[in-house]
């Protein structure tokens, strides 16, 4: 925010984005079996899925970006890092819960 004054900038009028890695499944525990040998070998920093990613059911990953959105940021990339098309089937179902809840 300070960078932004010292630009004269309006830091309520800045968006705030966070690129989140997301991965949507029956349960939290397939959904971070699935995407930590991904996200942490790409990183190369063992249990960052575990620290970052919003992983689980539909409803869970919903109420988890909720809490990004309340954390401040206005922008949110979603991440998928397997089985792409199925993935982003199941994000449409979490914007959904998101949007209405």
């Amino acid at each position: 925010m300070d960078a932004l004054r010292e630009a004269r900038r309006d830091p309520s009028a800045f968006p705030i984005g966070k690129r989140v890695y997301v991965a949507v499944d029956e349960t939290e525990r397939r959904a971070r079996e699935c995407l930590a040998p991904i996200l942490d070998r790409m990183y190369d920093v063992p249990g960052l899925t575990k620290r970052v990613a919003v992983c689980g059911p539909p409803e869970a990953c919903a109420e988890q970006l909720r809490t990004v959105i309340g954390a401040g940021a206005r922008e949110l990339l979603l991440h998928p890092m397997y089985d792409h098309l199925d993935q982003l089937d199941a994000l449409a179902t979490v914007a959904a819960l998101v949007r209405d809840g």
